[in-house]
């Protein structure tokens, strides 16, 4: 018996502080607003039974962001132009494996959705959204990164 409580106490404590270090917080989707020299980008990923556990990293120009994951989004604030965004899976002991890749160009004061969308064998794409299926599909999410 004192086992077993033990053992749940410890996997408790290891599943808050792991969520601790996600940077991840259980807020329903905030719409904001973009600032007038900026673009403002959400780039979500919906509920999916595909690899649930295995956060990506999204990169946009040089700027990273760590761990999106299932079910989770995070907005990013751009300066106007032309942004290269990449998708990555977290670094195994081999490599950092490249999933996806696209160029997209964001104008000041606009609103842009990028979906990551789940695919079989761990693979994910990037999907440009328009803003009235995207904010539906974004609003859906509960998990918030910080970071």
């Amino acid at each position: 018996m004192k086992k077993t409580t033990l053992l749940c106490t410890l996997l408790l404590c290891l599943s808050v502080w792991l969520t601790g270090c996600l940077g991840v917080s259980s807020k329903p989707f905030e719409a904001l607003a973009p600032q007038n020299d900026e673009a403002l980008v959400y780039v979500y990923r919906p509920e999916s039974i595909w690899f649930r556990g295995s956060p990506y990293i999204v990169y946009a120009d040089e700027q990273k962001f760590d761990n999106l994951i299932n079910n989770g989004y995070f907005p990013i604030r751009l300066k106007p132009g032309t942004v290269f965004f990449r998708l990555t899976r977290k670094p195994t002991l081999f490599s950092e494996e490249r999933i996806d890749a696209l160029e997209m160009k964001v104008e000041a004061g606009q609103v842009y959705y990028l979906k990551v969308e789940p695919r079989p064998y761990g693979m994910f794409k990037f999907i440009i959204m328009d803003e009235s299926q995207g904010r539906q599909e974004a609003a859906k999410t509960k998990y918030f990164q910080t970071n």
